[in-house]
């Protein structure tokens, strides 16, 4: 009798501690899971900010060589869009009408013009004429304060101008062929809240992709 009492109070003590080894490795194995999980993220959320590409800004050759050494293409192209925009200032309006060919223009002829222009002095490529509302759906906004020469300015009523002379202190113009006005208007810095940047009209600014520059 005494020795079936010892052998059942063997067994009582024995199951306890079994359990309680099982918890406490559960335990050890899901601390481990989660330690390996936040690793995991934290170096995961590490490579992406490191291997994210940085913005592209008007792709090919960053320079293009000319007798007094390499020159950068984005300047030459932003530089030229504010000659062409001076350039064509003296256009009268013509519906349908381009300004190289036909020494008149209508707004999206002009704007085509200059971007064109501009692109081909600088060594780029720009596709065939594209509409008002062709050029906006090519686009995306962009704010104030990353406006830059070639970005577009848009209205409620849809209309468009070219934002150029951003290398003044003061700010910046816009160049637009206007039919009431009978030609190509250029809108000084100061005068731009008058009608472009007033709450009442103003949209936003734009910027043409740049998958358009080849």
């Amino acid at each position: 009798m005494a020795k079936r009492r010892g052998t059942g109070k063997k067994g009582s003590t024995r199951k306890p501690k079994k359990k309680k080894s099982n918890i406490n490795l559960l335990f050890v194995f899901i601390i481990i899971v989660l330690i390996a999980i936040i690793l995991f993220l934290f170096y995961s959320t590490r490579i992406t900010d490191i291997e994210q590409p940085k913005p592209k800004v008007i792709t090919k050759e960053r320079t293009i060589q000319k007798d007094n050494g390499a020159v950068n293409r984005l300047e030459i192209f932003y530089q030229s869009i504010s000659q062409y925009s001076r350039k064509f200032h003296t256009l009268s309006f013509g519906m349908g009408k381009d300004p190289i060919k036909d020494n008149k223009t209508d707004n999206s002829h002009l704007i085509f013009r200059i971007l064109e222009q501009s692109a081909k002095k600088a060594g780029y490529n720009y596709p065939t004429y594209l509409t008002v509302d062709q050029l906006l759906e090519r686009s995306t906004e962009v704010n104030i304060s990353e406006v830059r020469n070639g970005d577009l300015i848009k209205t409620k009523d849809n209309s468009i101008a070219l934002v150029f002379d951003l290398e003044q202190k003061d700010g910046f113009s816009v160049v637009y062929a206007s039919e009431k006005n009978n030609g190509v208007v250029i809108v000084e810095s100061r005068d731009l809240r008058k009608y472009w940047l007033n709450p009442d009209y103003f949209t936003g600014f734009y910027r043409i992709s740049e998958e358009l520059f080849r």
